[in-house]
């Protein structure tokens, strides 16, 4: 609800988050609890596609991504989608490279 949104946020804040996208309908809730709490790079988003296309600009080698969201997000998707950019940018088939979250 929106109390577990606002301490997630805040929480963030609190943990030295470099950067935070959030996603969903209660995104902009989260973003500003975490704006409050100190963390100024925020970005919101209402789909997993636009999150994914965001993230994709910041990833470096190296990297860690927490991916954390309810099942009804299917926020597994952002994990699928720079899996394959990843791919395509190789020039390897889908699935047979190694990504930055350590998936094959």
């Amino acid at each position: 609800g929106v109390a577990a949104h606002l301490e997630i946020g805040r929480y963030a804040a609190d943990k030295g988050i470099e950067h935070l996208i959030v996603v969903g309908q209660m995104a902009a809730l989260l973003g500003r609890a975490a704006r409050e709490g100190g963390l100024n790079s925020v970005e919101e988003f209402q789909d997993v596609e636009s999150a994914a296309a965001a993230l994709r600009e910041y990833l470096r080698p190296d990297d860690v991504v927490l991916l954390k969201a309810s099942r009804a997000m299917a926020l597994e998707r952002v994990g699928d989608l720079l899996r394959k950019a990843n791919s395509a940018a190789a020039g390897n088939d889908v699935g047979s490279t190694t990504n930055s979250l350590g998936n094959q």
